[in-house]
C-alpha cells in the first residue's frame, strides 16, 4: 500500500546567515540529505573483544565525534525539505549535543517490539544532550518553527560504517515498519525514510 507524502514545502534559496557562518567557520560540508557535516575527533585508543554479533571484527576505536548542522537547503542534491537526519540504526551508543540554533531538534526513537515512537526534544534549555542507545532505530527532524540547529554527535564505540544501517532504500524493512506501526505514524515514518526525495515539513 502506497503511503502518500504531503505537499512539498517551498524553501528559500539560501540557508540562514547564522547557519552559514558556522558552515564557513567550522568547515562543514553539505551532504546529500541536506545536512552540513564534519568529523572532528576519533580516539587513538582501540576497544578489542567487542561482541562480533554486533561489531564485525570485534574491534573499534573507543569513541568518535562529529558536527552536524541541519537546515532547509534547496541547493542540496537532491533538494530536501526534511531538515534532519533519516531513520537509521547504529550498533553502538550515539549521544546528541545541541550547540546553537533558533530552536530545538526532535529525535524520534522507534520501538520495534511495541510499535510505538518516542519523541525526544534536544535543545536549550530543556535537554541539550541525549543518548540514543545502540541498536535503536532513530531519526531526527527540526521542530516546528526551527529553521536551523547546530548539533554534535559522539558515538561509542567510534563510528564504523559496518555498524550503520539506513531504512531508506530497504523496501522490505520499510514495509515491515508500516506493518508494525499504527497508521497515524505513517506520515512521520514517510518523512524519516524519504530523504532522497523532497517531503513536507510538518
Amino acid at each position: 500500500m502506497a503511503i502518500p507524502l504531503l505537499a512539498t514545502l517551498a524553501v528559500p534559496g539560501a540557508i540562514p546567515s547564522a547557519a552559514q557562518s558556522y558552515v564557513d567557520s567550522l568547515g562543514l560540508e553539505r551532504q546529500p540529505f541536506g545536512n552540513y557535516f564534519r568529523p572532528t575527533w576519533s580516539s587513538a585508543y582501540q576497544a578489542a573483544g567487542l561482541p562480533e554479533q554486533r561489531f564485525a571484527g570485534g574491534e573499534r576505536g573507543l569513541s568518535s565525534a562529529i558536527y552536524n548542522l541541519y537546515t532547509s537547503d534547496d541547493q542540496a542534491s537532491p533538494p530536501t525539505a526534511q531538515r534532519g537526519f533519516p531513520l537509521h540504526r547504529l550498533r553502538g551508543d550515539e549521544t546528541w549535543y545541541f550547540f546553537d540554533g533558533d530552536g530545538p531538534i526532535n529525535v524520534y526513537l522507534l520501538d520495534m517490539f511495541n510499535g510505538t515512537i518516542n519523541k525526544v526534544t534536544v535543545g536549550r534549555p530543556m535537554r541539550p544532550q541525549y543518548t540514543v542507545p545502540g541498536d535503536v532505530w532513530a531519526g531526527a527532524l527540526l521542530a516546528n518553527g526551527t529553521s536551523w540547529a547546530l548539533t554534535g554527535a559522539q558515538t561509542t564505540p567510534a563510528f564504523d560504517p559496518r555498524d550503520s544501517q539506513l531504512v531508506e532504500g530497504n523496501a522490505s524493512l520499510l514495509a515491515h515498519l508500516y506493518k508494525t506501526f499504527p497508521r497515524p505514524t505513517h506520515g512521520l515514518i514517510a518523512r524519516l525514510t524519504s530523504f532522497g526525495k523532497t517531503a513536507a515539513h510538518v
